[in-house]
């Protein structure tokens, strides 16, 4: 429903509920490779380094 509210906000308030609704539901997600080479990048970057690495 927020998301419904914001794009009302933004100029689109003919978009139904419903519609919305399905939509939401039909969204294709990412191909694994890409969403593990992602997830790799987003744990390498928050990883500390480690204190006998010198």
């Amino acid at each position: 429903m927020l998301l419904l509210l914001r794009l009302e906000e933004l100029g689109y308030q003919y978009i139904e509920a419903e519609t919305l609704r399905r939509h939401m539901w039909d969204i294709k997600f990412p191909d694994r490779w890409y969403d593990q080479h992602l997830e790799k990048a987003v744990t390498k970057r928050r990883l500390p380094t480690a204190a006998n690495s010198q």
